[in-house]
């Protein structure tokens, strides 16, 4: 994955969170102006509302009175929440401001190695040509033990076991992709 791709998720996850705190700024100035203090008491919460911030514990309201609790519990949530989407937010902009200011592409790393010494250096480290030839170099282990029953000769003279692996064969060598037959062989001639 490039950078520039991780700094644009990043900015679009960013922009979530910016229409989710928005959305939780509503949703907390709409809501109760009160207050919600919780105890726990041997084992039991206790409930209370305080309906100025000065009281030390306020109202106490009983377990089963969801109507008075129901909208002071929900304030609490979209509070905590909020802040925690805030938190989120500096740290991916943290991110995108780490990934924005260092330059690790091939330029950057060629521009951090003296010009007269450029002509020394192969810069297509990452082409196909190379994975190819690591690739060639493996050890293949087939592990399919299906024998032949009935056998298709591609367009090369390769013998494969059923009409799929002769399209998936001949279609491979079409598009010069390398490949390995059944029986470990490696039908890599297609590339040059």
């Amino acid at each position: 994955m490039d950078k520039l791709h991780i700094i644009n998720t990043l900015i679009e996850a960013r922009n979530d969170l910016e229409i989710a705190k928005k959305r939780l700024d509503i949703l907390i100035s709409k809501g109760t102006k009160s207050q919600i203090k919780m105890k726990r008491i041997k084992g039991s919460i206790y409930v209370y509302k305080r309906t100025d911030s000065s009281q030390t514990n306020g109202t106490y309201i009983k377990k089963d009175n969801a109507k008075e609790i129901r909208p002071l519990i929900q304030k609490l949530y979209n509070i905590r929440l909020k802040e925690a989407v805030e938190e989120e937010k500096k740290q991916i902009e943290t991110c995108i401001a780490i990934l924005r200011e260092t330059d690790t592409s091939q330029t950057a790393v060629l521009k951090s190695i003296p010009s007269e010494m450029h002509r020394y250096i192969n810069t297509d480290v990452f082409n196909d040509k190379d994975a190819v030839e690591e690739w060639r170099r493996e050890v293949y282990m087939g592990n399919n033990p299906i024998r032949f029953e009935k056998a298709f000769k591609t367009s090369n003279g390769d013998m494969v076991r059923s009409k799929s692996e002769l399209i998936i064969a001949e279609t491979l060598k079409d598009f010069k992709v390398p490949y390995i037959l059944h029986d470990g062989i490696r039908k890599n001639k297609y590339l040059s």
